[in-house]
């Protein structure tokens, strides 16, 4: 017997390769006579999917802070032009977290503004009035604001508006406002002479602070032991695996929990590291485990038709009765997910596990379209889009 068959039986024998590339590697190299077009495309679809894992694996290793823009945009680059299983699970997380890079940047800066506008209002009206204006934090504050301009005599309105209106003057030079409601505000508060008009711009005003801090009460939620405890989690559950993929994780795993112990990490790192776990938890360890698993019969035609229906549902529970949203994101997923489901319906006939698998993907996406929605977060994003 030739040394490459015994060692491939006692590798069957000891090890169980789960994967079906691995197994059919195996299983040729223990045939003593192989056929020899089947030895070449068992060696090469190994060859495939160790190269696959191995570039994988590299890209993610590169990631040594997830709050880093650019070295989201170089992993996703770089896993882009990769084929298979596992570059296209982690595709749409590198994509949300692009996302949620450009949304927080957009809030912070509008807040800034808003903030800025509302601190010179509140300043103003307690110098205008000779009183003090009461609140701990600056919603609470500008509401007084608001409360006490709606009860100004029409004289002390009069005297002060030469005043409030050089004061929004510097605010507009500094500020330089660009959306529509910073201006609206401004220019209400610089022209306007109702106070009924002054007040409802200012409850506007209170609104978007609101939301902001809504948007960023997920924040305020994720603490030190929720991380913790999620690392330690995963960590216990990939200690349990074998393979390079498995080891790979591990390490990064462990890379996260140093980053968790530093003295200067903020709640946007800390959320940004929460979410990563969430996705190795709850999406690329389940899809890993289900690839390992072999390959069995699988009814492609009843899953496709499983997600097409709740896609069809998602469009007119949410799309179709929310008014309030704007609805661009979530349809850019829905397009996405038509879109996957064309390929795995081209599939199915002589690739029916790839098909399963991007029937799969789609599914899970569509999770992330009604999370758009039921997550009050996001519900809020999508009304301030709206606008």
């Amino acid at each position: 017997m030739h040394p490459i068959t015994s060692v491939a039986d006692s590798v069957l024998d000891t090890h169980g390769p789960r994967s079906a590339a691995a197994d059919e590697l195996c299983q040729v190299l223990a045939d003593e006579n192989p056929d020899e077009h089947r030895l070449k495309d068992a060696l090469v679809d190994a060859v495939e999917a160790i190269e696959t894992a191995a570039a994988v694996t590299d890209t993610i290793g590169r990631i040594s802070n997830p709050t880093d823009r650019g070295q989201i945009e170089s992993a996703r680059s770089s896993i882009h032009n990769e084929s298979g299983k596992l570059p296209s699970a982690l595709e749409p997380v590198l994509d949300g977290t692009l996302t949620v890079h450009d949304d927080l940047d957009e809030c912070e800066t509008e807040y800034g503004r808003l903030e800025d506008a509302a601190v010179e209002l509140c300043e103003t009206v307690e110098r205008e009035q000779d009183t003090r204006v009461p609140g701990g934090d600056i919603t609470s504050r500008t509401g007084q604001a608001s409360e006490a301009i709606e009860s100004m005599e029409e004289t002390t309105s009069q005297s002060s508006e030469p005043a409030l209106s050089s004061v929004v003057d510097d605010v507009e030079r500094s500020a330089r406002p660009t959306t529509d409601r910073t201006r609206t505000l401004l220019e209400t508060l610089r022209e306007s002479d109702d106070n009924g008009e002054i007040a409802s711009v200012l409850r506007s005003a209170v609104e978007d602070l609101d939301e902001y801090a809504e948007l960023h009460a997920p924040l305020a939620d994720i603490g030190h032991r929720d991380v913790r405890r999620r690392l330690t989690s995963l960590d216990d559950e990939l200690q349990r695996e074998e393979g390079a993929i498995y080891r790979h994780l591990a390490d990064r795993i462990r890379e996260l929990d140093t980053m968790v112990e530093r003295d200067d990490i903020d709640s946007v790192q800390l959320y940004a590291i929460y979410q990563e776990c969430t996705f190795y938890d709850r999406t690329l360890l389940p899809r890993l485990s289900r690839s390992d698993s072999g390959s069995g019969s699988t009814d492609v035609s009843r899953q496709l038709r499983n997600v097409e229906d709740r896609r069809t549902a998602i469009e007119n529970d949410y799309v179709t009765v929310r008014a309030d949203h704007n609805h661009t994101i979530p349809n850019h997923f829905l397009s996405l997910v038509s879109s996957l489901c064309d390929r795995a319906r081209d599939l199915d006939d002589n690739q029916s596990e790839r098909a399963a698998g991007i029937l799969m993907a789609a599914d899970e996406l569509l999770d992330g379209v009604e999370q758009l929605y039921e997550r009050n977060e996001y519900s809020v994003m999508l009304r301030r889009l709206r606008g």
